[in-house]
């Protein structure tokens, strides 16, 4: 399933902006060890290009993720002949929850 392919590669993505944010926080930290001046040792950790970037991953990682709940609720329910109930129970949603993933897959659908 391509959605699965989307969220695997996203999650990567995250993950690499959030390591490459992690490595210049710890840089930050060795740099005010070194007495360096806060402001100065600060500056690629409070910037707002490399927060826009995880914040960013983040969200695509978050959109890849919903389009997945979204694809999987519409299969079990239309190839499984699962109730909205039996999906809610095994995505751990309500079946509220589960008609809204549901209608907006067919919606997506439609539009493809």
């Amino acid at each position: 399933m391509a959605a699965i392919e989307d969220v695997i590669q996203a999650g990567w993505r995250a993950v690499d902006a959030l390591t490459s944010a992690i490595a210049r926080s710890s840089y930050a930290q060795d740099r005010i060890a070194e007495n360096v001046p806060v402001a100065e040792a600060l500056s690629g950790v409070l910037a707002r290009g490399p927060r826009q970037q995880v914040a960013l991953s983040m969200e695509r990682y978050e959109s890849a993720l919903r389009k997945l709940r979204e694809r999987s609720a519409l299969l079990l329910i239309e190839r499984e002949g699962l109730t909205f109930t039996e999906v809610g129970r095994r995505m751990g949603v309500s079946r509220h929850m589960v008609a809204r993933l549901y209608n907006s897959a067919r919606t997506a659908d439609d539009e493809d």
